[in-house]
């Protein structure tokens, strides 16, 4: 992770005031608003002092306090509910937040602050009496300093007589809408004393209620449309020219349960926790309980796509009913470019889905994050294999902690998205293997590519794949891979991937040929002695900025007792080079196999769309570029 704001230090500690009950981007990304459980709203600016995305403390404001309702006898909250950026059309910020029952309009600008520098009036000078304009004596201000203020421009009130879940702001830079249990109001962001209620589910009767509102977004790009969920697991999509009060929806979205599958919980886990339009308003992302789904505003039969978050959890619904958490209200959101979906979940794992390749990454917004680089990389070196995805963590429902759980988030609208560059190293930053084995078959006479193919026609079987994936052992690996290389069957896979027959001589002459492994070996590993200059020169130069560099290799393990002191202090100086130093052989995987990646990209906690690999094996591109990982060969 880049940054972590406020303590990091353990949850047990952290008053219930300071917990964060919203987060949002404004419309540029330079500029995070967060409210807490304490009424205050936070803001941080982007420290465009630093090259990587960072942000800074600007202001801190007291938005809501906490009242009490005495025709009700009821207590109002302070908490921050909801926050949203209204469009900058000058030096100030304009935002509105909301608790419970009482939305504001704030103003956050910078205040110049003056002084008296000096005066033209001598402390103890005689009076004069003033006979003209000219002989007036006035103090001198002078610009002190700069202050951030913040003012509450509008107090939007007793409109709501529920409570208040929803804001959004109307593209029309002129409107928004509040939305409570039951009503939702449209406003003038210039009018205070009035709203217009344009929808209004209340029955006569409220014990024939059946359903509630549970969120409410206005469409991005169209001011007539807006649509809202409900606790049924509803989507509505309403468009205001039809009638002024829009209870007859344009547009449902509702996926029809099965009867069979009914049961205690289904109402509960249906309902519709939040909804979010993507940036061209095409596509409504909805999460409920259990699943987030992708509705396109132009199909209304079935989401386009949906996204089972918690589908391990089925077998654990009483217990979540129990303390409560299955009414936990989980937010969604689509990223910048809308190619990916986010949402939160328990022991503070959140998921991203890619919606083009359909790939699943899981993060976890953990304090540990934070140790040392150093420390970590030791950890996953001694781990290898046997180091837990955040997948199988997030998957194993019984060591998940219930208390601690992602219910809010907000996605940067601009950001560039490539945070690691993943290179390769033979063929990339050190010599290239395959050229070695090259010269090899050039000064012993064999044709050309002819034990490369040999190598490659065993796929993950051959004793050098299983050497990379650490398998076997070195003692283990000479004698199988001189086996594999002199195997008489080479000859028949060189044929068939040239496409051509060799001359019966030739044939004959290869069909016969023995191969020493271990000087194979040896030709191997020297080309990785030998680093790019010009590579090396680049790496530092990426480090250097906002990326995190590392190193992915299909490598052997070569026991420490028979590596040279100058061999050992080669590979030291090759693995100061990256931020992490991936090798196959600690792993237990090897290119091309997905899980690789996939297993870096987990330990860098990066996505794959947010990753570039470089490689000199198209092989190991493609397989990359399947997970959604830009490449370059």
């Amino acid at each position: 992770f880049r940054q972590c704001f406020g303590d990091k230090g353990d949850v047990e500690d952290v008053a219930e005031a300071d917990i964060i009950s919203a987060v949002e981007f404004d419309h540029t990304g330079d500029y995070l608003a967060t409210g807490d459980k304490g009424g205050r709203v936070v803001l941080f600016e982007r420290n465009h002092s630093k090259k990587a995305c960072e942000y800074k403390f600007f202001t801190e404001f007291q938005s809501h306090e906490p009242e009490f309702d005495y025709l009700k006898s009821l207590e109002i909250e302070e908490k921050i509910n909801k926050i949203r950026w209204c469009k900058r059309q000058n030096a100030a910020h304009f935002l509105l937040s909301t608790n419970d029952k009482t939305v504001k309009l704030w103003k956050v600008f910078e205040k110049s602050i003056k002084m008296v520098s000096e005066t033209n009036v001598q402390e103890g000078a005689p009076h004069v009496p003033i006979v003209s304009p000219a002989k007036l004596k006035l103090p001198k201000m002078i610009h002190h300093d700069t202050m951030v203020a913040a003012v509450p421009r509008k107090v939007y009130q007793n409109a709501h007589t529920y409570h208040i879940n929803s804001i959004s702001v109307n593209s029309d830079g002129e409107t928004y809408l509040s939305a409570d249990d039951l009503r939702v109001n449209l406003w003038s962001l210039n009018q205070a004393n009035q709203s217009f209620n344009i929808v209004d589910i209340k029955p006569v009767n409220m014990e024939e209620l059946t359903e509630v509102i549970t969120a409410c977004e206005f469409h991005p790009l169209h001011c007539n449309l807006f649509a809202f969920s409900s606790s049924k697991g509803v989507i509505k999509l309403n468009d205001m020219r039809s009638a002024a009060l829009c209870d007859n929806h344009s547009k449902a979205f509702e996926v029809e349960e099965d009867p069979q599958n009914k049961s205690f919980f289904s109402e509960i886990i249906s309902s519709i926790s939040d909804i979010r339009f993507s940036r061209d308003g095409r596509y409504i992302l909805a999460r409920d309980y259990l699943t987030l789904k992708v509705w396109d505003i132009n199909m209304e039969s079935k989401p386009v796509e949906t996204i089972n978050i918690h589908e391990h959890l089925k077998a654990k619904l009483c217990d979540l009913y129990e303390n409560d958490c299955i009414f936990d209200k989980f937010e969604c959101m689509f990223s910048g470019d809308g190619t990916n979906v986010l949402t939160g979940s328990y022991n503070n794992f959140f998921q991203i889905h890619d919606t083009q390749t359909k790939n699943n990454t899981i993060l976890q917004a953990d304090k540990n994050a934070f140790k040392s680089k150093k420390a970590a990389a030791a950890a996953i070196a001694k781990k290898g294999a046997q180091k837990k995805s955040k997948k199988e963590e997030f998957l194993n429902a019984d060591a998940l902690d219930f208390s601690k759980k992602i219910l809010h988030a907000s996605w940067h609208p601009r950001e560039n998205m490539i945070k690691a560059v993943i290179f390769d190293l033979g063929g990339v930053v050190v010599a290239s293997p395959l050229e070695a084995i090259r010269q090899y078959e050039k000064r012993q006479g064999y044709p050309r590519n002819f034990f490369n193919i040999a190598i490659q026609a065993r796929k993950q079987n051959g004793a050098f794949q299983r050497f990379e994936r650490g398998e076997i052992s070195l003692d283990e690996f000479i004698p199988a891979f001189t086996a594999d290389l002199s195997d008489p069957e080479n000859v028949s896979y060189y044929e068939i991937f040239t496409k051509s027959k060799l001359s019966p001589d030739v044939a004959a002459r290869l069909r016969n040929a023995h191969v020493d492994g271990y000087e194979m070996f040896r030709v191997i590993n020297d080309a990785a002695a030998k680093i790019n200059p010009d590579m090396e020169i680049a790496i530092k130069i990426l480090r250097a900025g906002s990326f995190k560099v590392a190193a992915l290799t299909n490598n052997f393990a070569i026991p420490p007792e028979i590596v040279s002191a100058a061999d050992s202090e080669k590979t030291q100086q090759l693995k100061a080079l990256f931020d992490d130093y991936f090798e196959s052989s600690l792993i237990g995987l090897r290119k091309p196999d997905p899980r690789i990646y996939l297993y870096v990209c987990d330990v860098l906690q990066v996505l794959p769309s947010e990753c570039v690999f470089l490689d000199d094996i198209g092989e190991n591109l493609k397989a990359a570029q399947n997970l959604g990982i830009k490449t370059i060969s």
